[in-house]
């Protein structure tokens, strides 16, 4: 006789996530282990957890699968920002921001503007990868140059990103979050705000207050101006590179597809990596795939010595393509690893005194191990 599929009980449901939890938090913060090692590890457990509660292998594929399919276009948008990241890098986008960024920003006001510009950004885009991969690197350039504290300039960057990413209507997250609860998108935003705007603006004061009790060095002025004329020598910095900060834009307003609009603006930058700063198509490709590198810089800069240049700019440039997003990509794939509760087939589960008879019982349980869910009397008077 097949076994009974079941749903399991509380006590054990309770240890399993006890244990999932404890493997999390010494697996990962306390021994230090690979992140990816640990979550397959516990996926594994749990998967038999649910097969020794009448689950099946091939439930659990299905489970994982959809999670999976649901979040493809998310895993996607991680592989674009990789891209973008490096053709704007080799097409001077990036650059161009900061650049004028070292200009203009007074070093006081930074922590505050990194927040605020991220979450326009992410509100405008729906995507707080893309603003923290865009601008935010752009920031965090400039911060690096001006010698600024770089962890509480990040903390910026990411709370803003994530700040506008949760109030765009643009927003998948945003939309699917709304959708899985049956409610209207924008009265999903206007609640999210009760929340949210209060803790922005406590983290913008908070932002203010180190910015305005920052102690400079004596000689950021020049290292600053020194940045700048640096970059300055390695690109050719003019208004077009904002062409592909203006598909981004105007695709978001438009409400185009995510992907579409990552794929435009990093074409884009390309070919004016190609027309304008004089990178050959190999370099492009190389910089959108393996992430760029300063030593694709002499291939149009014939005059320039790489070893020459400052390490923290190197550093700072060093950075993007498709291959980059590996590791994040890889980590949601072993965070899908986790099923959820396994959900009986409809087949299996007891009938309501109210079906019958037209619920019959299961044909693979016998008689009288069946019974109708809660009922009032047995045997039911239209029983036979």
């Amino acid at each position: 006789m097949p076994a009974i599929q079941r749903q399991p009980g509380l006590v054990p449901s309770l240890i399993l996530l006890t244990a999932i939890a404890f493997a999390i938090v010494y697996g990962i913060v306390v021994a230090g282990l690979p992140t990816e090692l640990v979550l397959i590890t516990l996926g594994a457990a749990a998967t038999l957890f649910s097969l020794l509660h009448g689950g099946t292998w091939e439930g659990v594929m299905d489970i994982m699968g959809n999670k999976v399919r649901t979040a493809l276009s998310a895993l996607l948008v991680l592989y674009s920002i990789g891209i973008i990241i490096g053709t704007w890098m080799i097409s001077g986008t990036i650059p161009y921001f900061i650049y004028h960024g070292l200009e203009l920003i007074d070093p006081r006001y930074l922590y505050v503007m990194a927040f605020f510009g991220t979450a326009i950004v992410s509100t405008f885009t729906g995507t707080s990868w893309g603003s923290a991969g865009t601008l935010g690197v752009a920031i965090m350039g400039i911060a690096a140059a001006m010698d600024i504290n770089l962890a509480i300039t990040a903390g910026a960057v990411l709370s803003g990103a994530y700040f506008g990413d949760k109030l765009s209507p643009l927003s998948d997250t945003t939309i699917m979050a709304s959708m899985v609860v049956g409610e209207d998108l924008y009265r999903h935003i206007r609640h999210l705000m009760y929340t949210s705007l209060p803790a922005s603006v406590v983290a913008a004061v908070v932002y203010l207050i180190l910015g305005l009790n920052m102690d400079l060095a004596e000689g950021t002025p020049e290292a600053i101006a020194a940045s700048a004329e640096t970059i300055g020598g390695l690109y050719q910095l003019n208004l077009l590179l904002l062409l592909p900060v203006a598909i981004v834009l105007f695709g978001s307003v438009r409400k185009k597809p995510t992907l579409v609009v990552l794929f435009l603006a990093s074409a884009c930058a390309a070919l004016l990596a190609i027309l304008l700063q004089g990178a050959s198509p190999e370099a492009v490709t190389k910089a959108a795939v393996s992430g760029f590198n300063v030593s694709l810089l002499a291939g149009f800069n014939p005059g320039l010595d790489v070893a020459t240049l400052p390490p923290a700019l190197v550093s700072l440039l060093n950075r993007g393509g498709l291959y980059s997003m590996h590791g994040a990509v890889l980590f949601a794939l072993c965070a899908f690893f986790l099923p959820r509760r396994w959900r009986q087939p409809a087949s299996s589960r007891s009938c309501s005194i109210a079906a019958w008879p037209t619920c019959a019982p299961p044909a693979a349980l016998s008689w009288p191990r069946w019974r109708p869910a809660a009922p009032s009397s047995w045997p039911p008077a239209t029983a036979t």
